[in-house]
């Protein structure tokens, strides 16, 4: 920290621990997208199963779900984050 920083050391870490999880919730949105890719190249596998079509569809089932949630994390953080800035 300079002279002139206006931020404490305290702000400096929650800032760089937000921006750490926002980091996380970005790759976790990634994965679960490369998930839905895997999974649809699975359905244009043949022949398939019930059981595969089944799996496939539980798993694109999870993945839509971890994105929601990570978007919601995001939306959560940067809500706290306008509170915050406004006060």
């Amino acid at each position: 920290m300079g002279i002139f920083s206006t931020k404490t050391k305290e702000e400096t870490q929650q800032q760089t621990q937000i921006q750490l999880l926002i980091k996380e919730q970005d790759q976790n949105i990634t994965t679960a997208i490369n998930w839905l890719k895997q999974a649809f190249k699975e359905l244009e596998r043949k022949p398939l199963t019930l059981y595969d079509i089944n799996l496939v569809l539980r798993f694109l089932q999870g993945s839509v779900q971890e994105i929601n949630k990570n978007i919601e994390i995001r939306k959560q953080i940067q809500k706290t984050r306008l509170i915050k800035n406004t006060k």
